[in-house]
């Protein structure tokens, strides 16, 4: 079809060339139409430039042709939902923007299709739907609402470079977002015109091919132009993610002691204690002599209830028990470790 097309235009041309110009502009035609059909790219002449072959590539040797990005709507087997705010926090707070990420229903898409419900409003108001990114938010709404209403609304809207796109609530509501398709771009196309008589759409961009020759030889390189002046600085990063919190500090560290007596023949038990929110981190016993006596029991016990009579609260505390076998009543000294834990 290219080359038919081709060839076409070259036989219009040819009316108003010589037999040896005439075989030069076939090829260039030819050229033009093979590069085309490599690059994946649809050539075809609109009726003008057809009908007019010596204004769009006659004596002046330039074609000019119009370039441009189609699209196509592909919808999805079943409607895919992306947003429930009732399964992430509830309703949203008045004047949020929120973001709906479409990337894993339709990835590669330029564009979304799809519903948008309210539900659980707690005053009337308005949902609009944007593109976000570098597009600031429209002052229009995409569908209104009461107290309590249950609405929903068929939505378009383009997207953000990212695949994300943004719905705004006026007043706290509950919102849900249901893809049906996408919109994604397909091939280009190329189009011959003339120039005189025609323009290119609003979405293409017009091209020209200067069709005077071949190419020359290459000249030769040019000398190193002068460095050119240090760009500006780049804005700053993003700021990284928070580390992992580290285990609880100490402060506060000190020594708690008390004094008690051992009996003869007896087991007697001695603490020492923490102030209030103060952890125990170790402890012990000490008496000035160790004839006739025996440390028999020494740990740490959590705050809570004393577990002998009289059953009272306590801090954290350290408890020992000393036997003594024989000789006078004796003292000793239980201590504690403490320190708070941030």
């Amino acid at each position: 079809l290219v080359e038919a097309q081709a060839s076409r235009l070259s036989a219009l041309e040819s009316k108003s060339r010589s037999t040896r110009q005439r075989w030069g502009r076939r090829a260039s035609w030819r050229g033009v139409a093979t590069a085309a059909a490599a690059a994946g790219v649809i050539l075809a002449a609109t009726a003008s430039a057809a009908a007019a072959p010596k204004t769009a590539a006659g004596g002046s040797g330039v074609l000019t042709a119009c370039f441009g990005t189609k699209t196509t709507v592909k919808f999805l087997p079943a409607p895919v939902r992306i947003l429930d705010t009732r399964n992430i926090g509830g309703p949203r707070p008045a004047g949020t923007p929120t973001t709906v990420d479409t990337t894993g229903a339709i990835p590669g898409a330029i564009a979304v299709i799809g519903n948008v419900t309210t539900t659980d409003s707690s005053a009337p108001g308005y949902l609009t739907v944007w593109p976000g990114g570098a597009v600031a938010q429209p002052n229009s709404s995409t569908i209104n609402y009461a107290v309590g209403w249950n609405i929903a609304n068929h939505v378009q809207s383009g997207l953000a470079t990212d695949g994300t796109f943004k719905i705004y609530n006026a007043t706290s509501t509950d919102e849900i977002f249901d893809v049906t398709a996408g919109i994604y771009p397909v091939s280009k196309s190329l189009r011959l015109l003339d120039p005189v008589t025609e323009t290119c759409a609003a979405d293409e961009t017009q091209l020209t091919w200067n069709q005077v020759g071949p190419q020359g030889i290459q000249g030769a390189q040019g000398a190193q132009g002068v460095q050119g002046v240090q760009g500006a600085q780049g804005a700053q990063g993003a700021q990284g993610a928070q580390g992992v919190q580290g285990p609880p500090g100490l402060s506060g560290y000190h020594l708690v002691t008390t004094v008690f007596s051992a009996a003869q023949g007896t087991f007697t038990g001695g603490i020492a204690e923490c102030a209030s929110g103060e952890k125990v981190l170790g402890g012990g016993a000490s008496t000035a002599s160790s004839a006739n006596l025996d440390l028999r029991e020494s740990y740490p016990i959590a705050a809570g209830t004393w577990p002998f009579p009289p059953f009272l609260t306590h801090n954290d505390l350290w408890f020992v028990v000393i036997g003594s076998y024989a000789g006078p009543i004796q003292s000793a000294t239980v201590y504690a470790t403490c320190a708070k834990t941030n």
